[in-house]
């Protein structure tokens, strides 16, 4: 009888270990995630977003922009200050009473171009913000010209378009895939020239190219995507001449282009801000 209840009393007391473990292990997951945009629900939420979404979700989604509209990067934010952007957030992100939100704007004030003019935010100022170490350019599609030349609803009616927005930032994000490949593949000269592992939208691949002395049988490879990304049109039609000269030597870098127009001509595109 007394083994009995020693046996008993030893099941009963693993069975307790095993709870706590269990309800420890629960407690102790950790959320790894860094956030670098607030959109409009966080206001309320407090959630955290993927890297490259900021877009809304929640039961504060809005149904109708594309993510980029209702989103601000961490850059921005720091730049004007937390607390001068939180007294703004407080009043432009106030949802809206909306009848159906399958075609109206939950947040119609809250996004960038609204920011920009209350912050008076000069188109320089905010090209360096776009652009610069950490810049949204490779996931963010903002009209600046819209922003500084149109109104209000005519900036909100470019972000309806929200398949086209999202296939530029896949674009583009192919494009800063291939600095980070040349950035692991000569990760040692790259700290040396560049005093850190930043892929900065303004450095170009030509510049890395360059710099590195990049054959264009190296740059392609490095510059691999799959195919179905290519049939899909979310991938560039590079223009390796754009680099190279027939010979395989590299051509002279147009220093008197940004980093941003020497990528467009290896990507063939016209328009830096839009494609």
């Amino acid at each position: 009888m007394k083994t009995f209840l020693k046996v008993l009393l030893l099941i009963i007391s693993l069975s307790l270990l095993v709870s706590c473990s269990d309800d420890t292990s629960s407690d102790t997951v950790t959320n790894t995630t860094e956030s670098t945009s607030v959109s409009s629900d966080e206001a309320t939420e407090n959630t955290e977003k993927p890297e490259e979404t900021g877009g809304m979700g929640g039961t504060q989604f809005c149904r109708i922009h594309h993510a980029d509209f209702h989103s601000t990067p961490l850059n921005v934010i720091n730049y004007i200050g937390s607390e001068k952007f939180d007294e703004w957030r407080s009043h432009s992100s106030v949802p809206a009473e909306v009848a159906d939100r399958n075609s109206e704007c939950l947040y119609p004030n809250y996004h960038i171009y609204n920011l920009v003019k209350y912050f008076d935010i000069s188109r320089e100022e905010l090209e360096e913000l776009y652009f610069g170490s950490i810049g949204a350019y490779y996931h963010s599609v903002w009209n600046i010209d819209l922003i500084y030349s149109g109104t209000a609803e005519e900036y909100a009616e470019y972000f309806l378009d929200r398949p086209e927005l999202t296939d530029v930032a896949t674009r583009r994000g192919f494009i800063r895939d291939t600095k980070i490949n040349i950035r692991r593949e000569y990760e040692e000269q790259w700290e040396v020239a560049y005093g850190d592992l930043i892929v900065v939208p303004n450095i170009s691949i030509h510049e890395l190219v360059t710099r590195f002395n990049i054959t264009e049988a190296e740059l392609r490879d490095l510059n691999e995507v799959g195919s179905d990304y290519v049939k899909a049109g979310l991938v560039y039609d590079y223009d390796y001449s754009a680099i190279y000269n027939d010979d395989g030597s590299i051509k002279p870098l147009d220093e008197s282009l940004s980093g941003i127009e020497q990528d467009a001509l290896f990507c063939g595109i016209d328009d830096i801000y839009l494609e």
